[in-house]
Formats: C-alpha cells, sequence, structure tokens
C-alpha cells in the first residue's frame, strides 16, 4: 500500500474556448488540498548542483475516500500526477492551496479566462 498524503489538486474548469480539432480548452479555476497516495519521489539533477524533488501522486477520481491506483499493462501506475510539495496534515494543505489561489485569482490568466467573460 502506498502512503497516504496531502497534496494540492487543481480543479479544471472549460473556458468555451475551442482548439482547432474541436476540443474543449480547459483552465485551472482553482486549487483545492486533497488526500492521495504517494506513489514516487522523483530527484531531478539541475545544472546549478541543486535538486528538484517532484512527488508522483493518485488523487481520489470521484469522491475524497476512494482513492485507487490504476496500472498499464507494463504495471506502471497510470492515473498518476507530478506535484511539487506533498503535506503530512490536511491543515498544511489548506494553508497552502489558500496562498496558491490568492495567486492565481490575482494573475493575468485567471483574468483573461475567468472575468472576462470568455465562460
Amino acid at each position: 500500500m502506498y502512503p497516504l498524503k496531502y497534496a494540492i489538486k487543481p480543479i479544471y474548469k472549460r473556458t468555451g474556448r475551442s482548439d482547432p480539432l474541436g476540443y474543449k480548452e480547459e483552465a485551472i479555476y482553482t486549487y483545492e488540498p486533497s488526500k492521495c497516495y504517494l506513489v514516487m519521489v522523483i530527484k531531478k539533477y539541475q545544472p546549478n548542483d541543486e535538486i528538484k524533488v517532484e512527488y508522483e501522486v493518485c488523487f481520489p477520481e470521484f469522491d475524497e475516500e476512494t482513492i485507487e491506483v490504476r496500472y498499464s499493462f507494463y504495471e506502471d501506475p497510470c492515473n498518476t500526477t507530478v506535484v511539487n510539495n506533498i503535506f503530512n496534515t490536511y491543515e498544511e494543505a489548506k494553508i497552502e492551496a489558500k496562498k496558491m489561489n490568492e495567486e492565481l485569482k490575482n494573475s493575468y490568466y485567471w483574468k483573461h479566462y475567468f472575468e472576462e467573460g470568455y465562460l
């Protein structure tokens, strides 16, 4: 069984736009704290001798109680997401999600997609 942690899950919303193939464009609408399974820790060595750590996690898909890691034919997890931070408690994740949402709502990105009537 994978360790149970908490991470920030991006929530996407359709923007009302379509690409040339007709696929609906989605943009991050908000971030919410969520429990998750920690599947893998990824260390990336940078040219400046720093190590960037990322975490591959599996979020619940339909409700907050059920987390199911699905595997590909090659037995690799296939419904995972890479995040920059993980937390041991829900409260820590909630504080970080609040900061990220404040930054998002003050960004040009947010204003462009969600305040100027593109939806």
